[in-house]
């Protein structure tokens, strides 16, 4: 299939649609516009790359996952002193 040449305009909605998230690699494929077109516009019009945003996002949820595992064990840790606490109180009485 060959591809339709783009307008600037529809290279410009494209890109902004897709380099946070999609590779140069498939935007060239699906679309036609190489790398070099894509770094222009990324600098032109101040739109993020697949890179950046992606190591961005992974770092998040990254961090988000970290916290998340301390704080179920914190809790696990409290849960299970209550419940040592209750079978003492049991074997006092």
């Amino acid at each position: 299939m060959t591809q339709k040449k783009l307008t600037a305009q529809a290279k410009y909605e494209v890109l902004s649609l897709c380099t946070e998230y999609v590779k140069p690699e498939q935007i060239k494929s699906e679309f036609g516009i190489p790398y070099t077109t894509l770094n222009h516009y990324c600098k032109e019009h101040e739109l993020p790359k697949w890179q950046h945003s992606y190591s961005q996002r992974r770092k998040q949820n990254e961090q988000e996952f970290l916290e998340n595992e301390q704080y179920e064990k914190e809790l696990r840790i409290r849960l299970a002193r209550e419940e040592i606490k209750k079978y003492e109180a049991d074997t006092n009485s």
